[in-house]
């Protein structure tokens, strides 16, 4: 009996050992599989830590772009405002150089049409005091045509523009 009960528990030792040495097994691999796994996650932890700091790279050199563009941005709205204040006050100054030809042209007949009045007016005086002068008579010019003689005296025609145009 002893025999028998010390030939089972040898088997059943073996049996222990045997089971002993497939779980040590497998908690060999278990720990080879973890060691694999840590390292494979300390490698793609480290790739996305490349990823971040590239990230990071670009998104400065994105904000400084976007710093410069705003500031293209705000300079060519300041142009663009000079611009339409220059264009407004060309137009203004075109405005008032049309209104001033105009007014230039305007008193210049108005001083041409004077001119061939008085001229008009100067030479019935003259053909009076020329008329007197015939009759053997003199003739006394009023001060407001000894004024006209002085002014057109000399004047055989109008005076020409004044502009030079």
């Amino acid at each position: 009996m002893q025999l028998i009960l010390s030939g089972e528990e040898s088997q059943r030792s073996e049996r222990i050992l045997a089971y002993f040495g497939y779980l040590n097994e497998a908690r060999q691999q278990n720990i080879a599989e973890l060691q694999h796994t840590r390292t494979e996650l300390a490698a793609q932890k480290r790739q996305v830590e490349q990823k971040q700091a590239t990230q990071k790279t670009l998104l400065a050199e994105q904000q400084t772009q976007q710093k410069a563009l705003e500031q293209a941005r705000g300079e060519r709205k300041q142009t663009l405002s000079t611009l339409e204040k220059d264009q407004q006050q060309l137009t203004e100054l075109r405005q008032n150089e049309a209104r001033l030809r105009d007014q230039i042209a305007r008193a210049e007949r108005e001083a041409k049409a004077r001119a061939e009045r008085e001229a008009r007016e100067a030479a019935k005086v003259r053909e009076h005091e020329e008329q007197a002068k015939r009759s053997g008579s003199r003739y006394q010019p009023s001060e407001s045509e000894r004024s006209l003689m002085a002014r057109t005296a000399g004047w055989a025609n109008p005076p020409v523009r004044l502009s030079g145009q």
